[in-house]
């Protein structure tokens, strides 16, 4: 399956799509479709919830548990109805309000249907473990960052009684897809960089088995459309450091320039990376790749003049390549070599989904194919007061947005409002200085490009797209302006999905844009979530080779598709003597 990545000068050629995959598209891909202006409903509490208030109070006790600094605590929270007072603004006001009224602290939010929702929106945050327990104290001064913006739901009639978990509410919903039995669906794909491991087995699988459920049960007829990020930090600095590892051993270096680079490079590591990493866990794997190298490096040195030294620079490549790149990093300029690794594991991650019996996608999007789109959209949320340009990027303005009549951020973890560890992780691992931003939790919708990085022509030089906006632009240019269902993994809930709800909203001037969304739960091993960055991921194929797909299957079904599940041989044997019973 093949595309263009793009040319250098930001030119693209449009792709051919083959074997599984059907694009309705073809080459030719829809256009941006404006959004239709809706009236919103107005502010009416259900006759019921009124007759609630007028009755006597009822508190609804609420236990939850929560860690701090590594001690466990209970938390009980009693919700009382006749505390959560609802009214309008005044007429002096930018806009109407629920006034959430609780230990005699006013909390406000945007107009929404119903108080109801308010309430059992409060309540769903607080038994989700969220920081309920803070509102009326100073820290949960700022409603953005504790209660999750309210979910209105569809209009349409409830169908055959599906429920799903949607993450908006954080509770399981009546499905009510928009057009009769058409569902319209977006998953967010891999970030193809390296082998696709078990973590990413726990999700499409997941979502398989629910979109074959929707289908085949319920008569369904679901537009499946998931995206292929290959444009991406992580990508960027993986394609540099391959492409100068394998320049650097096919330049027939001297043995003695080889060691002591090798030594350079592995006293660089150690200072720069093992030194000022502060996560116990990601330092351990850190120390583990600094001992095999260093192992590595001593029998380098003891092997006869003779030895060729590729292979050892593959088992030293961590620290060389981030050596390499250091220094002649900035000097690549040809988007080619950043298209031919995403290329060689998008194709890996199709075989491994193949293996594995996973329905390929009914339209499959890459973000290297979407870049006009992306600049068009971007220009339109900078149009509408919500994006600015600073020193050749552009960034979304998340306070302004935050603060609009109509609009709030962090729908889906208000609790993570202001974490600024996870945005700053979210722009990727090139951009931890970002020039020109006016508050620290904006982020990039496009960012300028640095010497070493592929660029593409836009209206505010060259540059490369963000990674958030990416699924807002090609869901968008697929399905229209409004989804059924999103989906993705739980990690995608703060900041991805969270900044794709804001681009998107930004862009149609509308406050819902996704009905239901879908989280599938973490894969851990021995208590840790399985990571690349940790180095204990197994990798698809590996558990292949020890396992049948359907065991595989059957070891996810046996548990709940959005809770966290740790992957072990003991998990495995249970899904095997499950599978013992079945007579087919």
């Amino acid at each position: 399956m093949l595309s263009s990545f793009g040319s250098p000068a930001g030119g693209r050629i449009e792709p051919q799509y083959e074997g599984p995959y059907r694009n309705s598209s073809s080459t030719k891909r829809p256009a941006l479709q404006k959004r239709n202006s809706e009236q919103l409903p107005g502010n009416h509490a259900s006759a019921k919830l009124q007759q609630d208030m007028a009755s006597p109070a009822v508190p609804i006790p609420i236990t939850r548990t929560t860690s701090k600094d590594s001690e466990s605590r209970s938390i009980s929270t009693d919700i009382d109805r006749k505390k959560l007072t609802y009214s309008k603004s005044s007429p002096n006001s930018h806009c109407s309000e629920t006034v959430v009224k609780q230990n005699g602290h006013h909390h406000h939010h945007p107009a929404h249907p119903s108080l109801e929702e308010t309430y059992k929106h409060l309540v769903a945050l607080a038994m989700d473990g969220g920081d309920f327990a803070k509102v009326g104290t100073d820290e949960g001064a700022d409603r953005s960052k504790l209660v999750q913006g309210l979910w209105r739901p569809p209009k349409q009639p409830e169908d055959e009684g599906l429920k799903l978990f949607n993450s908006f509410t954080r509770k399981k919903e009546p499905f009510r897809p928009q057009s009769g039995k058409r569902v319209l669906w977006y998953t967010c794909g891999p970030t193809v960089y390296d082998a696709s491991h078990m973590g990413h087995a726990r999700a499409y699988i997941s979502f398989d088995i629910l979109r074959r459920v929707m289908t085949d049960y319920f008569n369904y007829d679901v537009s499946y459309v998931m995206n292929i990020t290959d444009i991406d930090d992580k990508i960027i600095k993986r394609a540099r450091v391959h492409h100068l590892i394998e320049s650097y051993a096919a330049a027939g270096h001297t043995r003695e320039k080889v060691i002591a680079d090798a030594e350079a490079a592995l006293k660089k590591f150690n200072a720069e990376k093992i030194a000022n990493e502060s996560c116990s866990l990601k330092r351990g794997a850190m120390d583990d790749i600094f001992g095999k190298c260093k192992a590595a490096l001593e029998d380098y040195k003891k092997a006869a003049a003779a030895t060729p030294s590729t292979e050892f620079c593959k088992t030293f490549s961590e620290p060389l390549g981030n050596f390499l790149d250091d220094q002649f990093g900035h000097t690549i300029v040809d988007n080619a070599i950043f298209n031919k690794l995403p290329r060689f594991w998008e194709e890996d991650y199709h075989k491994d989904m193949a293996a594995l019996h996973v329905q390929p996608a009914d339209i499959l999007t890459r973000v290297s194919e979407y870049v006009p789109e992306i600049t068009d959209f971007i220009k339109k949320i900078i149009d509408n007061g919500y994006a600015y340009e600073a020193e050749g990027s552009v960034y979304f303005d998340t306070v302004k947005f935050d603060h609009s009549e109509d609009h709030h951020y962090a729908k889906l973890v208000p609790e993570a409002f202001g974490d600024l560890e996870a945005l700053t992780e979210g722009e990727g691992v090139l951009s931890e200085q970002a020039h020109g931003k006016r508050q620290a939790m904006d982020f990039a919708l496009w960012k300028t490009s640095k010497p070493g990085e592929p660029a593409w022509d836009s209206p505010w030089g060259r540059g490369r797209p963000g990674w958030h906006i990416e699924c807002s632009v090609m869901a968008t240019a697929v399905l229209g302006d409004k989804l059924d269902i999103h989906a993705g993994g739980v990690d995608l809930r703060f900041p991805h999905h969270d900044n794709e709800i804001a681009q998107s909203e930004a862009y149609f001037q509308c406050d819902s844009w996704v009905n239901y969304f879908l989280h599938s739960g973490h894969l851990t091993i021995s208590g840790c979530k399985m990571s690349k960055s940790l180095k204990n991921f197994i990798t698809i194929k590996e558990a292949l080779t020890q396992y049948t797909a359907r065991q595989i299957r059957l070891m996810f079904l046996l548990h709940s598709w959005r809770s966290t599940l740790d992957y072990s041989p003991d998990v495995m044997d249970i899904a095997i003597k499950f599978e013992k019973t079945l007579k087919v």
